[in-house]
Order: C-alpha cells, then sequence, then structure tokens
C-alpha cells in the first residue's frame, strides 16, 4: 500500500512538474498570444489532443500559434476519425500522425479545413487504406510537379499556388493532404544518400502490416524512382512530433523523435559503437555523430549518446560511415564499412589525426521489387494520374501572361540598354512565368504603384519561392513603397547595384523570412529609427533589437521548428542570437541600408561593407587565407568548393560541420579566405568518387597552416554490364554515324514525364555548356517528347529505346568515347550521375 501511494506521489509530482514547464514554456515564448493560450491550458485535461499539441510546440511555434487555430485543428482531426479505415489505428498512431499541424519546418498555414473538403469525396467510401493514400497522391499530382528550388521550405498552399516543388515540399503537401482524411503519415528521408552528392525527402504512411511508402504518384506504395536507391542507403530517418516510443526510436529530444527507417527498405546491421579514454576506460555519455560523403566532403547526418558503459547500439544499411566521438573537449575519429563489420571502437586523444580512408556501397540487387505488379486501382490509375497531370498543366499555362511584364520592363529599362539587355530580358520574362496564382496580383500591382521599377527589382532578384508566397497585390504595393522610401533616404550614398543588390536581394536563402505579409506591420516599428546617416541608423537598429529581445539559452530547434518572419521573431522575444541577427538585418534591409553574409552580417556604411557588432565584447576571430591543391590519381585537378573539398570546423563536443569561405582559383590552386575564430579545430576534407559511388576521404586539421594539399585516389570503377554483347553491337553502330565528337552521352527513355526524368533532363539542360565545352555530344531517344529536346544535340525517337524495349529501369544512359568504348553505363537514375559523368569527360 505504501508504495503504491509513493508511485501515486511521485506520477502527480511529475505531472505538475510537466504543467509548470509547459506554463513557463507559453510565458516565455508565445508573446502576445500567451494569455489566451494560457486560458486555454488552464481548461485542459493533460491527456487531451490539445495538451499534446501545446506541450510538444516547438519555442517558434509558441510564437505563432493561437487558440483558434489549435481548437480547429483538434476538431478537424477528430472529424477525420470518420472514414472507415481510421478504425484500424489507436489514439497513439492519431496524436503523432494525424493531429499535428506541422510536417517539417514549412511557415504555419491552415490547411487542413481546405484539403478535407477537397479530399473527402475522394475517400469517404474506402475501406482500405492503401487505396485512400493511392487517391490522395493522384489528387496532390493536380496540385504540384517535382521541380528542383532552393532556401527554405515552402508551405503547402503555397504549393498549390506555385504547382511546383521539391522533393521535402512534395513530402509536405501530400502529408498535409493525408492527415485531413485521416492517413497517419510522416515524413522520411536520407539526409545524405552518401554514394552521391545528394538528398531526398518522401512519405511513409501507416498500414496494419506497417509503414510503407510513397513517392510519385503510383499505383502501389513501395514503389518509386528511388526504390533501388534505399537499398543502398546507410541511414534513412523518419520524424515524429512528441515522444514517441517504438522499437526503431533513435533518440527523443525537445518534444521530437527520430525513428530508424532502414528496415522497411533493406535488410540493416545492429552496429556496436565502443568510446573509451587513452587509457582504455569506458567513455560514458560520450557524444557520437556518423556522417555521410557529399558535396565534396563529411556531413553530419546522426548523432547519439553511449550509455555507462561506453557503448552505443545504432542499426545502419550495408555501406559506410565515418564516426567521430566527443567528451570533454576531446575527440575520435575512426571508419566503419558495414558489409564487412558491426562494430568500432574509438578512442578520445586530444587531437582528431589526419586520415585518407574509402567509403565502399553496394549495387542495388537484382531481385525484382514485390510491388512492381500490385495496381491497387486497376489500369484506370493511369488514366485518372494522366487527367490530373494535364489539369495542372493547363492551369499553370492560364495564369502565364508575359506581355504586361514586357511592356513594363521596356518602359523602365528601355533607356539603360546594354549588350545584355535581351538575355536579361528573356531570363526576366521566363521567370514571370514562373508566378503562376501570382500573376495577375503582380500586374494588378504594377498597374496601381508609382514606383514600378522596385517590382521589377524584386521580380528579378527574389527568389521565386518568394515571390509566389506573397499573400497579395496590396503586399506588393506596400513592399514597393517601403523600397522607394529606402532608396530615397540613401540615394546619394548608396550605388544602385549595391542597393538592389544588398538591400532588395536574398541575404542568404536558408535564412531569408518567409514572405507572409510582414513588412508594413514591421516598418511601421522600425521606420523611427531611420537617419540620413547609414551608421547612425545601423546602431540605432542594433540598439533597438537589443532592447526588445533577449538571448535565450534555453530555446531549442527541432526538425519541426517553422520559419519565422520578423513580427513573429519580435513576438517570441526570447531567441538565439543568430534570430537577433536576422531581425537586425531584416530591419536594416527595409531601412535601406545594404546588409551580406559573410560567416557574419555585415552592413555597408557608404564605402566598404563592415561588420555588425552587437555584443563588444565577443572575439570574432581574424579573417585568413589558405591555399588549397587537389590531387586525383597522381595528377593536380581544380580545387573546388563544394565538388572536391569543404573547410569544416569543429568546437566542443559539437560534430564537424562546414565553414562559410570565399574565394577564387589561382590557376588549379584554390586561394580561400575564412573567418578563424578562437578556440575552434579547422579541418579541410576532400572527396572523389567512382562511377559506384564509392568515394576516397582526406581529412587534415589546418591549424596555422596556410597552404594544404589534399591527395585523393579513385576507388575502382564499377562497369554495369547491361551494355554488352549485341545490344553494345547496335548501340556502336548507331554511334559510328554521328560523327566526330571526343564522347557522346546517350539518355534513353521512355518519355513518360515521371519525376525521375524530369531531374535528370534538368541536369543534363544545366551542365549542357559544359559538356559541350569538354566535346560530348548529347543524344536523346525517347518514345514520346520530354520538353526537352532543345538541350541535345541529336533526337532519335524510337530506334535505341526499342534495343531496350523490355527494360523496366528507365531512364537508361551511357557514355562512350571516340573509340567506341563504353566509359560509364547505368540503368538505375542516382542523383549523382550526371554529375559524375561530367567529371569523367572533364
Amino acid at each position: 500500500m505504501k508504495r503504491i501511494f509513493v508511485l501515486l506521489l511521485l506520477g502527480i509530482t511529475t505531472l505538475l512538474f510537466a504543467q509548470n514547464a509547459l506554463q513557463t514554456r507559453l510565458e516565455k515564448y508565445a508573446g502576445e498570444n500567451s494569455d489566451k493560450l494560457l486560458e486555454l491550458l488552464s481548461q485542459t485535461n493533460e491527456n487531451s489532443d490539445l495538451y499534446f499539441l501545446l506541450e510538444n510546440a516547438s519555442p517558434n511555434d509558441l510564437a505563432v500559434l493561437t487558440t483558434e487555430f489549435l481548437q480547429e485543428n483538434v476538431e478537424l482531426a477528430l472529424q477525420a476519425r470518420q472514414f472507415p479505415y481510421t478504425s484500424q489505428y489507436n489514439d497513439k498512431i492519431f496524436q503523432h500522425f494525424v493531429l499535428p499541424y506541422r510536417i517539417s519546418q514549412e511557415p504555419l498555414q491552415n490547411w487542413r479545413k481546405k484539403f478535407y473538403q477537397e479530399l473527402k469525396p475522394l475517400v469517404e467510401a474506402e475501406t482500405d487504406i492503401e487505396k485512400a493514400a493511392i487517391l490522395v497522391n493522384l489528387w496532390v499530382t493536380e496540385q504540384m510537379s517535382f521541380k528542383q528550388t532552393h532556401g527554405r521550405d515552402q508551405a503547402p498552399l503555397t504549393t498549390i499556388k506555385r504547382g511546383y516543388g521539391r522533393c521535402e515540399e512534395q513530402m509536405i503537401i501530400y502529408i498535409a493532404a493525408a492527415r485531413a482524411v485521416g492517413i497517419p503519415a510522416r515524413p522520411t528521408s536520407a539526409p545524405y544518400w552518401s554514394f552521391m552528392d545528394n538528398n531526398h525527402a518522401w512519405v511513409e504512411f501507416w498500414t496494419p502490416e506497417g509503414w510503407k511508402y510513397l513517392g510519385e504518384a503510383e499505383n502501389s506504395p513501395n514503389r518509386t524512382w528511388f526504390s533501388k536507391t534505399t537499398q543502398r542507403a546507410v541511414l534513412i530517418t523518419s520524424y515524429a512530433q512528441g515522444n514517441y516510443n517504438s522499437h526503431n526510436t533513435i533518440k527523443q529530444e525537445n518534444n521530437s523523435t527520430i525513428l530508424s527507417s532502414i528496415e522497411y527498405y533493406t535488410q540493416p546491421v545492429m552496429c556496436n559503437f565502443s568510446v573509451s579514454t587513452a587509457d582504455g576506460k569506458p567513455a560514458p555519455e560520450a557524444d557520437v555523430y556518423l556522417y555521410a560523403a557529399s558535396w565534396g566532403g563529411l556531413f553530419p547526418i546522426a548523432s547519439f549518446q553511449t550509455d555507462e558503459n561506453g557503448r552505443a547500439q545504432f542499426p545502419l544499411g550495408k555501406g559506410t560511415v565515418y564516426i567521430t566521438a566527443h567528451k570533454d573537449s576531446l575527440i575520435a575519429g575512426n571508419m566503419l564499412c558495414t558489409i564487412d563489420s558491426s562494430s568500432v571502437e574509438l578512442k578520445l586523444q586530444k587531437n582528431l589525426a589526419d586520415t585518407n580512408f574509402d567509403m565502399k556501397f553496394l549495387l542495388p540487387d537484382d531481385k525484382p521489387n514485390p510491388y512492381a505488379n500490385v495496381e491497387i486501382l486497376g489500369e484506370e490509375f493511369y488514366l485518372r494520374r494522366k487527367i490530373r497531370k494535364q489539369a495542372r498543366k493547363i492551369r499553370l499555362l492560364e495564369q502565364q501572361n508575359i506581355i504586361p511584364f514586357l511592356n513594363f520592363y521596356d518602359e523602365e529599362f528601355a533607356a539603360t540598354k546594354n549588350a545584355d539587355y535581351r538575355q536579361t530580358r528573356a531570363a526576366f520574362l521566363e521567370k514571370t512565368k514562373e508566378l503562376a496564382a501570382n500573376t495577375d496580383d503582380f500586374i494588378t500591382a504594377l498597374n496601381n504603384t508609382n514606383h514600378p521599377k522596385m517590382i521589377l527589382h524584386m521580380l528579378q532578384q527574389w527568389d521565386i519561392k518568394d515571390l509566389v508566397e506573397i499573400p497579395d497585390s496590396t503586399t506588393i504595393l506596400q513592399i514597393a513603397d517601403i523600397y522607394n522610401q529606402a532608396k530615397t533616404r540613401f540615394a546619394q550614398q548608396i550605388p544602385d547595384s549595391i542597393f538592389v543588390k544588398h538591400v532588395i536581394g536574398h541575404t542568404r536563402k536558408q535564412t531569408d523570412p518567409p514572405q507572409n505579409g510582414w513588412q508594413q506591420e514591421f516598418y511601421d516599428k522600425i521606420a523611427p529609427l531611420a537617419t540620413s546617416n547609414l551608421n547612425q541608423t545601423k546602431q540605432n537598429v542594433v540598439n533597438w533589437v537589443k532592447n526588445n529581445t533577449d538571448i535565450d539559452e534555453d530555446w531549442y530547434w527541432n526538425y519541426f521548428s517553422g520559419c519565422l518572419n520578423p513580427l513573429q521573431i519580435l513576438n517570441m522575444k526570447n531567441i538565439p542570437e543568430s534570430y537577433q541577427n536576422r531581425l537586425i538585418g531584416n530591419s536594416l534591409k527595409l531601412l535601406g541600408v545594404p546588409v551580406r553574409w559573410q560567416a557574419r552580417l555585415e552592413y555597408f556604411d557608404g564605402k566598404h561593407f563592415e561588420p555588425v557588432v552587437v555584443t563588444e565584447q565577443k572575439d570574432e576571430g581574424e579573417t585568413r587565407q589558405l591555399r588549397i591543391s587537389i590531387f586525383v590519381d597522381k595528377q593536380k585537378v581544380k580545387a573546388a568548393p563544394w565538388e572536391n573539398f569543404l573547410l569544416c570546423s569543429q568546437t566542443g563536443n559539437s560534430a564537424i560541420g562546414y565553414t562559410f569561405l570565399e574565394g577564387e582559383n589561382d590557376s588549379l590552386d584554390f586561394v580561400a579566405s575564412y573567418l578563424h575564430k578562437p578556440n575552434v579545430d579547422y579541418y579541410l576534407e576532400g572527396l572523389v568518387r567512382n562511377a559506384n559511388g564509392d568515394a576516397n576521404i582526406s581529412v587534415k586539421k589546418v591549424g596555422n597552416s596556410s597552404h594544404i594539399t589534399l591527395t585523393l585516389v579513385t576507388p575502382k570503377v564499377y562497369l554495369d554490364e547491361i551494355w554488352q554483347g549485341q545490344d553494345l553491337e547496335k548501340l556502336i553502330t548507331f554511334n559510328s554515324n554521328l560523327g566526330d565528337s571526343e564522347y557522346y552521352l546517350y539518355f534513353i527513355s521512355s518519355g513518360n514525364g515521371g519525376e525521375t526524368e524530369l531531374r535528370i533532363l534538368e541536369q543534363l539542360t544545366q551542365k549542357r555548356e559544359k559538356f559541350h565545352k569538354y566535346g560530348t555530344l548529347l543524344v536523346q531517344s525517347t518514345l514520346q517528347k520530354t520538353g526537352y529536346e532543345d538541350s541535345f544535340d541529336v533526337i532519335t525517337s524510337k530506334q535505341l529505346v526499342e534495343i531496350k524495349q523490355t527494360e523496366s529501369s528507365f531512364p537508361l544512359i551511357f557514355l562512350l568515347n571516340r573509340e567506341n568504348e563504353v566509359i560509364f553505363s547505368s540503368k538505375d537514375f542516382d542523383l549523382g550521375t550526371i554529375n559524375y559523368i561530367l567529371k569523367l569527360v572533364q
């Protein structure tokens, strides 16, 4: 009886502590909304759905959430449980994978009601959750198609406005749509593939048999263009809001859960990690980081801590990872190839030794996909998909209207015509075609503004994602008026080119704010800070930001932290130092002071860019130069950041991560300039791959060096055997009739316009001039037109496709030299293929 009482008392104490902690967080981060949210909390049972959302909201979300938004989200999520298939899962699945309003780091949007109303007629009669999931994916196909985008994530309603989005944004809109009709879904990704320079994000949805995955609309789950690619992954992770307990939970931290999904794609290896001190004693609570090879170096992809015995276990796919361990400012490094071993030891030392090693990766197996012949909706699926795609294309075409933009452009810029005028105007008009649902808003704004040039500069300088995100023509007019005031304020002190690039243009794509209509209200708050003096205006802004915000050591970011605009950051008040920089940068730009990011925030003082100093006592370090030489297979090659090298840094117990640098090539060497901060270790990393994706990695500590040479050796190249025998003879015969060239690059496809083909066609188009520079003829052979015919030198409709007409793994890519020797071939799409082929011909 006494034990029961103690346990009950302990439970009550824990609950009260959790409630008090949540109340403190609301008071700290919710700003103007805190009183209403606290009142809502007082009326909420700790087991309720509302409590779950409040308890697991990130500080960023607490800064924007309202009681009305939360209550409507819960009501609509519960309403979605009316569908027959929702009876198959429990409340735990519902709370973590249906109830949450947030998918990833997209700006907060109220999407649930719209999606529920549109999707309800499609799924309300379905009892099979897989069939419902496929129907939702067909609906998504009409809303958007894949297209590479940059910077932060788009929210789902913005993606519909634009009609396009990258893989993360495709994932975001699908999960939002699925949750709107009660289908549990979660974000999933390969943070970095490691065997190529790229990553990917997609969707997993719950079924009674377990989690299954989706990409672009197909007639079955677990059947995507990347199904073979996932077999090669070392790590695939999925995410849950809140503390979700599962057999594959990797980490629970800051009200979010990271899970291993590798078991759904390939047979994982349970790996054992052992960390010890220099004298062999176990190192408990050591921080362990796993790294993938990508973009010229190593990138962290996962982290965990050792137990009291200095050990940890982690499931990985077959491949290679680099590992570092950290404790008490000591560091250890090693590699683990799970093809050969499942355990690794790391011994902590004062410094990380220079190292060179190979990272190996298995090729996908030739086993047929068990879902290859599954047709959940039958043959009608393909007609439905075609109709949906066509409807989206027609919608986007109908929204285009370039004539008004052409007239305004010529009227404003004709007087300044130069040799590049036509080319610049053509690029501008192409960009206006992508304004999609915002086309009419921009035309309306141009017709009603006194400052059309400011709007035209916006159209040229802003990312298309930001332009489509703007809510209406009123906001466009307000921004144009603010820019005009800013231009007038410092007209004699700032050259036009600097104003356009560093006031209207972006500062950092990853941290630029969402364009959801904040400018006018925020400008009204900061306008009194402006003077006619650039330096004084800068200092006024710095002082104002410091007086209106507090640096918060408890603030945290997690996977479910949405991006905020300056008004929302100001409302949060208790913020990290980086958010102070964002507030300062955005304030200065609105007032007309040019800013840029060069590993630190800098402002233009009328003559030069100078650092914005917020805290005088802080030692920000010194600018140093480093000459970088790269040798590959005993040949000196051009050193290129993000291609064959990275400059990285590490401090304390943190992971080794990329460090900003600038510079240029001096012949083949790269002369880098970077900010060298005190108490930080810097490393130079180099990478070279073979066609299989295997990588040779070199890591050297920079120290006080002014010149570092990295020596790399390309791992042995694997050649796909599909281009052998009679097929190869037919290809060589065809190739012999094309005329003289150094290389011949073939793209062979069905031409069905799927995501796979679009990805590789976009890459080929982007690299076309570089291929031509190195004497490479581009050949396309497809059954249907792709829309990219202008990117190729030779077009043949059927001849080469018929050679491999039974081949299901389109597109096919291969490279021949002038002697008709196959240099490279591939039957499965790999995001790193085009870059690798370009390196071969170089």
